[in-house]
């Protein structure tokens, strides 16, 4: 008989030593993990770099990578050994003893719990559609198999070919990789279940080609180095190929400045910096509580505060088109999903942006973002930056794909903060990074130039570094993206309000970012002293628009043209300039195009709807604009905002009218519209008359690419 069938006495001769047989079973736990980690970063980290042409890896990627995969190796270990231990335990107790039976479980414990891990996270993380929960069942049928494999001597050997390290992390990857489009276009359910079949039939047909090539014992005489070779080896192959990629796109100084011309000399450079997402009260130019911004408030004495700027639209799109134009959202017509379109529509290329015209009188122009979703070259925005640069970062945790990292977030949270497993975007530190490096250079060829940077790490998923993550009261380490969209949509559909822990935790991480980019806006002016073009440069620190957090049963931006979102800080220093002064008028982004020109001496152009700030009469009343065409919730709804006279005017194409004084009333709590009220009429008739004096741009429709739905995905701009 088998010693399937009968079981030998425990005090029979053990064929392998206890303490051998376990350090046998965690070897071998370590192999299946190391390897599902291999398997793990192609997937999530090399093959959304070969997805996303601004894709690169930076620090975080590879902290995690190295976190996650030590974390694996030890975690397969461990089960491993547990398991092994549990059956001589048991054995001990029962008084009987099964050798094979005891040499299958060394050999797939560690596997069988790296399956039930990966199938606890998709359950405990994820809410599976019915592809979804197509892809779990099959991930549970992989499962099934490892235990088969562990009970029975027969079943060992039908399944052995696909139950090795490189088929088992094949198996459980590929399915959910291609249910949310990591190695496919968008397709319906049924095309990704076939795509999912014929890739598992593939790794099983070569799973089997490969043991009859190999034999039926293949591998088990070679030693553990022999045995962790091929991982390793992998591991270093695919490591070595995103490092190449990541280095490729990084910006190359030599090739840069080659594209740079430079011929203009001694007119005065020009700076721009935009905080994405910075709302001006949470600022010391919106008289915030909390000091976030230092040193822009050190700066602001040698420059103008504008206490009452007003963001030209609440997206990124629109806003830096409106900066970069000099027009308002309705004349340059880029917008993210205008109402009845499944299109988006770019920065038309027939408009003259500040970059073009600059590098039109010899200026060398250099632009850095942070923000690659809106500042990659679909969206326009890169128009006239001869030395140009963006990039996203592939998130550590994608969620669909990488349920064990889901699960090992939630393990490590009260132990490690991982909030930058979200991190999509570069910090501000390495935007400067490549700002110092261009100003080097350009320096050395006494151009005159026009630098602009995008910092973003006050951006959702609100990720700042230590310390400035601790620096604020309110940090909670166990919410995350994923809690984030599901409040938005609780929050958004009235289910229910912030709670105040909820709203603090956002906040505490919203304001370290701001803090986080003020130390960085800090060192950027430091540079510029040391190099001695501090004097003679126009320096301009602003936002494009701003955050909802609960405010008007509201989450994040692109939703509305509440203050929360369109009244952004500024703050101006212009060449030669150097005595602080506060200017309370209302202003908008649209004045900056014709502010620079203005002060570097070149002519600008008619018919623009702007003012120069430096010589703007306090004293006129003047009627701004603000537009936003995906409020509330994505419905597709244009609110426009008409604000004259301390007073605020919102008309929707949903029907809804609101009028706020903003003096009384900044925070927007009480509806002063009524139908009969002539204010209220006044108002209505005023941005009647300019929607109709204003003629509406309309610029060819563009299907947005898969490549840029992931970016706008990745920052929450798409759900």
């Amino acid at each position: 008989m088998s010693e399937t069938a009968v079981g030998l006495p425990y005090q029979a001769k053990e064929s392998i030593p206890l303490r051998k047989a376990l350090a046998g079973a965690a070897l071998e736990g370590c192999r299946f993990w190391l390897v599902y980690g291999v398997v793990e970063f192609f997937i999530c980290t090399l093959l959304p770099l070969f997805q996303d042409s601004l894709g690169v890896a930076n620090a975080v990627t590879w902290r995690w990578t190295g976190i996650l995969l030590a974390l694996y190796v030890v975690t397969g270990a461990l089960t491993a050994a547990v398991g092994a231990l549990s059956v001589h335990l048991w054995e001990r107790v029962t008084g009987s003893r099964k050798p094979a039976f005891d040499r299958r479980v060394e050999r797939y414990a560690g596997a069988l719990a790296l399956a039930i891990l990966f199938i606890a996270g998709q359950l405990l993380r994820y809410r599976p559609d019915r592809t979804g929960q197509f892809f779990l069942m099959l991930a549970i049928a992989v499962a099934m198999a490892l235990g088969a494999a562990c009970y029975s001597d027969r079943w060992e050997q039908r399944l052995k070919p696909v139950l090795r390290p490189w088929p088992v992390a094949l198996l459980l990857l590929l399915p959910s990789a291609t249910n949310v489009d990591v190695l496919t276009e968008p397709l319906f359910a049924a095309g990704r279940v076939a795509i999912c079949l014929a890739v598992m039939g593939l790794v099983v047909i070569a799973a089997w080609v490969w043991q009859r090539v190999r034999g039926p014992l293949a591998g088990s005489h070679h030693s553990a180095a022999r045995r962790f070779a091929w991982p390793l080896a992998a591991m270093a192959i695919l490591a070595a190929w995103t490092l190449l990629i990541s280095s490729q796109r990084s910006l190359n100084l030599d090739k840069a400045m080659a594209q740079i011309s430079g011929t203009a000399h001694g007119r005065p450079n020009v700076v721009l910096i935009t905080l994405d997402t910075v709302r001006a009260d949470h600022t010391f130019v919106g008289g915030y509580n909390r000091d976030t911004t230092p040193n822009l408030r050190r700066f602001a004495q040698d420059g103008v505060v504008y206490t009452d700027l007003f963001g030209a639209a609440d997206t990124t799109l629109s806003t830096h088109a409106s900066i970069f134009t000099g027009l308002y959202p309705r004349q340059h017509g880029a917008v993210l999903i205008p109402p009845g379109e499944s299109t988006s529509r770019p920065l038309a290329p027939t408009f003259d942006t500040l970059a073009k015209i600059l590098a039109a009188h010899g200026y060398a122009t250099m632009g850095l973002a942070a923000n690659s979703a809106f500042f990659g070259p679909f969206w326009g925005l890169a128009q006239g930056f001869q030395a140009y640069d963006t990039h996203s970062l592939p998130p550590p945790e994608q969620t669909g794909t990488a349920y064990l990292r889901a699960l090992s977030r939630t393990l490590l949270n009260p132990f490690i903060a991982t909030q930058d497993m979200d991190l999509v975007s570069r910090r501000s530190e390495e935007i400067n990074r490549d700002a110092f490096a261009l100003l080097d250079a350009v320096q050395k060829k006494a151009a005159s130039f026009f630098l602009f940077l995008n910092f973003m790490d006050a951006h959702f998923p609100y990720v700042p570094p230590p310390p400035f993550d601790r620096q604020f009261l309110g940090k909670d380490p166990q919410l995350i993206a994923s809690d984030y969209h599901e409040l938005e949509g609780l929050v958004e559909r009235k289910v229910r309000d912030l709670t105040v822990k909820e709203r603090q935790a956002l906040v505490s991480q919203y304001d370290g970012g701001i803090a986080y980019e003020d130390w960085q806006v800090g060192q950027l002016l430091d540079k510029l002293k040391n190099l001695g073009l501090y004097e003679n440069t126009l320096i301009l620190i602003t936002a494009d628009h701003g955050e909802h957090f609960g405010d008007h049963q509201l989450l994040g931006h692109s939703k509305s043209v509440y203050q929360s979102l369109i009244h952004v800080p500024l703050v101006i220093k212009y060449p030669g300039h150097q005595q602080a002064a506060v200017v309370d008028t209302a202003v908008s982004q649209i004045d900056f195009l014709p502010t620079i020109l203005s002060t570097v001496g070149i002519p600008v152009p008619p018919a623009l709807p702007g003012l120069n700030l430096r010589t703007i009469n306090t004293v006129l009343p003047r009627v701004l604009v603000s537009t936003s065409y995906m409020a509330r919730g994505f419905t597709h709804e244009i609110a426009t905002a008409l604000i004259a006279n301390g007073m605020k005017y919102i008309d929707s194409t949903l029907g809804t009218r609101e009028l706020f004084d903003l003096a009384r009333d900044p925070n927007e709590q009480t509806n002063l519209y009524r139908a009969d009220d002539p204010l209220s009429l006044s108002m209505r008739t005023t941005l009647a008359e300019w929607l109709q004096k204003v003629p509406a741009f309309h610029p060819s429709q563009n299907k947005i690419d898969q490549e840029n739905v992931r970016r706008l995905k990745s920052l929450g701009y798409v759900q």
